[in-house]
């Protein structure tokens, strides 16, 4: 599931520690756009035994964050098909 939320970052990292607790991971990347400006994203992750979820910190004017929830079994069937569609190793 993939979710665009325009929210203030801050309610949305908060909603999502009272859903899934402290997060299992958080960075933070420099973007610069085309005009040199530079700004930080930050991307904070949760990981369980059945899922995964994922916040990533819009940049910019917009505040439009990305969260995306993903269940163990969706993330491994998608490694096997990954793994079966390999052919060499530079494709």
């Amino acid at each position: 599931m993939l979710v665009s939320v325009q929210a203030d970052w801050d309610d949305v990292y908060s909603d999502m520690v009272k859903v899934w607790g402290e997060p299992t991971s958080k960075h933070s990347d420099r973007l610069q756009n085309g005009y040199g400006a530079t700004f930080d994203q930050m991307q904070v992750s949760w990981v369980t035994s059945d899922s995964t979820a994922i916040a990533v910190q819009s940049v910019g004017q917009y505040p439009m964050h990305i969260v995306e929830v993903m269940s163990s079994a969706y993330l491994h069937a998608k490694t096997v098909e990954k793994e079966n569609n390999h052919k060499s190793t530079i494709e």
